[in-house]
């Protein structure tokens, strides 16, 4: 008997290609080969009619060093009632801190974490000034060893590079990150957002697999030129495997800058949340559910948005085959959705105005087999 069984709900799998009516059965917190079951008999049964049935989330850039920083959200109650089941931290904690982050934060949340490693050595430890990112503070010794110690939890290095944070430094920081990187054979994420130089000085420094992150911002030089199109530059670098965050984060995203890009097919590999305690169930940000549904109504159909949120993030940290899919013996890791029509605000921190007709709504998240958020009228 299967502890559990989803049915009559539309199965968005986009890992297996799958956009079908079907069942989903769990037993011991692996999802089970229903044609291999020869019946249907559960402990559980939940009937998802109307609804869809996806892998869990995956919040690829959020800030979760709960208490460690002056960002940090609580990661369960944040995640799971918006159907992450994994999330990354966005480089939150640098050498100084990250292993108390890693024994405590991590070990005792429900949720999947992993986490990008700050260069800068006391990572985004208060919102009152920003980290020190002169490249000769930076550990080299030690992030090299962390990512060694580390390599199943490390998935990368990060840093922030506004104008108002690297200062006089302008693009030696990324320089340098991306040097330190290339020792130690891992790949980066840049937070652009008034980022010193043209657009290309940055993207001419990342290399295939690095991450430019708030690509749809509004602030400084963005992804658009003067014509109204997306630069040349941009997409060229996409052309050479540079990869491309949407991390909307509370005034990390223009609404403008967004609608620009996506009529021209320019979609994100990821579209994450880059929530904190300063944005969590607070517009303009709210959720990833609401960062999701956002998304929904400027035009990215719902299979591709899943694909966007579940396998593209899981084949980037190479663990396709247990999270980010519904393949049987993968990680029992699930969200239920329902799609209402709901006329709801989608602004930003521009002022840019979106209306929307449609909400994505979790009606229930398991994680590992286990049901951790559940809707009183599901």
């Amino acid at each position: 008997m299967l502890d559990m069984i989803i049915k009559n709900a539309v199965v968005v799998d986009p890992a297996n290609n799958i956009n079908r009516r079907d069942t989903v059965g769990i037993k011991e917190g692996k999802i089970v080969d229903m044609g291999l079951c020869g019946s249907e008999d559960a402990e559980e049964v939940v009937d998802a009619s109307g609804c869809f049935v996806t892998p869990g989330i995956i919040d690829f850039h959020a800030h979760i060093y709960t208490d460690g920083t002056e960002r940090g959200i609580y990661p369960d109650s944040t995640c799971f009632p918006m159907g992450v089941t994994t999330c990354v931290d966005g480089g939150s904690a640098g050498v100084a801190n990250y292993e108390l982050f890693r024994n405590s934060v991590i070990p005792m949340s429900k949720v999947r974490i992993l986490s990008y490693l700050n260069v800068c050595s006391l990572g985004l430890g208060t919102v009152t000034y920003p980290e020190n990112v002169d490249p000769k503070a930076f550990n080299i010794p030690k992030i090299k060893r962390f990512c060694e110690k580390y390599r199943d939890d490390i998935l990368g290095l990060k840093l922030r590079q506004s104008k108002e944070i690297a200062k006089e430094y302008g693009l030696e920081p990324l320089k340098e990150m991306v040097r330190i990187a290339g020792e130690i054979n891992t790949y980066v994420v840049v937070h652009v957002t008034n980022s010193p130089g043209e657009v290309r000085e940055t993207l001419d420094l990342l290399r295939p697999g690095d991450i430019f992150c708030h690509v749809y911002h509004g602030k400084g030089r963005t992804i658009i030129g003067e014509d109204g199109r997306v630069l040349k530059e941009v997409w060229e670098a996409r052309k050479r495997g540079i990869l491309f965050d949407a991390a909307h984060g509370g005034n990390q995203f223009s609404n403008k800058t967004a609608l620009h890009a996506l009529s021209e097919g320019f979609l994100p590999d990821f579209i994450t949340s880059d929530i904190s305690m300063k944005t969590m169930y607070r517009p303009p940000l709210f959720s990833m559910g609401n960062v999701m549904s956002k998304f929904l109504n400027m035009g990215i159909d719902f299979y591709r948005l899943i694909q966007i949120v579940t396998e593209n993030p899981a084949r980037k940290m190479g663990r396709l085959r247990e999270i980010g899919t519904l393949s049987p013996g993968s990680c029992a890791d699930v969200a239920i959705f329902r799609i209402v029509e709901k006329e709801t605000k989608f602004d930003d921190s521009h002022g840019e105005k979106m209306t929307g007709d449609r909400l994505i709504k979790t009606e229930m998240t398991i994680r590992e087999g286990v049901p951790v958020f559940r809707q009183i009228d599901f």
